[in-house]
């Protein structure tokens, strides 16, 4: 499945989330106020060191999260922060009783392990934050293991829920093979949903760029690894012409960029 994907967790002791920025350049994982994750366990995973300052040049030095990688060989340090607050709030969806549920993480909801938001990194500051996609999805997979691992600490895993961040499935392609749809609109947003390969499917209207989101749901056993996510993930092929073209957007972002700073 392309980036821009989502998953939400069931444990018994609330729910677990991961995001994946849809340019490759942001990985967050949530999970609930009371639960503790050793910073022992986010450094073996993700393979990264407590940081220390490191050159800023505005204030001489500078600390940006709790944790960094090794400085690459162009410019930058991937690094990563543990904090009981986000400075962005993210809608992810779970599956209840054939119907959507939307979830608020980030902001002061929860705890969020995440890469660091912004590029900072420079001649001037070298050591500084880098988002660079090349750089960050190094740490995807790593980030599905720690993942899971929040997962298992904060309770027995129930069910898998996973939100396409692109278009994965259309109504008229589950029409196609096979599948009844129930179909319903809440003002302006439509729904259909439906069961396909022992999941739940709910599908949602988006707009002009993304026509629908999927949201797939699944009971599992407590024993989920991130290998089992991976292959889930690798299963689901959202790649095709109804996917939406990025790069145009990019291109255009770039382009404000370049004008506006």
């Amino acid at each position: 499945m392309e980036l821009g994907w989502s998953i939400v967790l069931e444990t018994t002791g609330g729910p677990v989330a991961m995001w994946t920025g849809w340019l490759g350049n942001g990985l967050k994982i949530f999970y609930p106020y009371g639960v503790t994750i050793s910073d022992e366990l986010i450094m073996n995973t993700l393979g990264v060191t407590r940081a220390k300052p490191v050159a800023e040049d505005k204030h001489g030095k500078k600390k940006w999260a709790k944790f960094y990688s090794d400085r690459f060989s162009t410019l930058g340090r991937v690094w990563i922060d543990c904090s009981e607050y986000d400075l962005y709030g993210y809608d992810l969806h779970t599956i209840v009783d054939q119907r959507i549920v939307t979830l608020y993480f980030g902001h002061d909801q929860c705890n969020t392990i995440k890469t660091y938001d912004f590029t900072l990194c420079s001649e001037a500051q070298p050591d500084a934050p880098t988002t660079k996609s090349e750089y960050i999805q190094l740490y995807l997979n790593k980030f599905l293991e720690l993942f899971v691992e929040v997962a298992k600490i904060t309770g027995d895993i129930t069910a898998i829920n996973i939100e396409s961040g692109l278009v994965l499935y259309t109504p008229k392609y589950l029409k196609e093979v096979g599948c009844e749809l129930e179909e319903w609109t809440q003002d302006p947003t439509k729904y259909c949903y439906t069961t396909l390969n022992g999941y739940e499917v709910i599908l949602y209207s988006g707009n002009s760029l993304v026509s629908w989101v999927t949201v797939l749901r699944r009971e599992v056993a407590g024993n989920l690894s991130a290998e089992e996510i991976q292959t889930i993930l690798d299963s689901l092929d959202n790649s095709s012409s109804d996917s939406i073209d990025i790069i145009p957007i990019i291109a255009d972002m770039l382009e404000k960029i370049a004008i506006y700073g």
